[in-house]
């Protein structure tokens, strides 16, 4: 951002030798116009009035980008460390063998749900939460 800060104001500065009837509208409006569409965005909200409002407010919000992107992939990391082997075994129930259990089909859903059914209306219990 630094860069095109600095070659957009000598650019600005070469337009404005040979030509002087160009006012701050023009160069804010210049100046918004080679931002990236997420910066852009933002600081035309603002509506600054001249270039150095503009540049000052794009600093900030480049920052606060960059911080967010930093607090995003911190997030991803910590997601990422949960899929490693020794914590999804810990998450996982095992059978006697040690190993996972096998995923459940719905035939096996419907069988357990008809065995839980059938548990609860023996001991008088309620279908939907299971208490007397």
């Amino acid at each position: 951002m630094a860069d095109y800060l600095e070659r957009f104001e000598r650019l600005s500065h070469g337009i404005l030798l040979y030509n002087t009837h160009y006012d701050d509208t023009y160069f804010v409006t210049r100046f918004l116009g080679g931002l990236t569409e997420e910066i852009h965005s933002v600081i035309a909200l603002h509506r600054p009035k001249n270039v150095a409002e503009a540049s000052a407010l794009t600093l900030i919000q480049e920052e606060e980008l960059a911080m967010s992107r930093k607090r995003f992939s911190l997030k991803d990391c910590s997601r990422s460390k949960m899929t490693t082997s020794s914590e999804r075994s810990k998450l996982l129930p095992l059978d006697k063998s040690g190993s996972e259990k096998p995923k459940l089909g719905k035939s096996d859903n419907l069988e357990k749900l008809k065995e839980l059914m059938q548990f609860r209306r023996k001991n008088g219990l309620r279908f939907k939460c299971g208490e007397k």
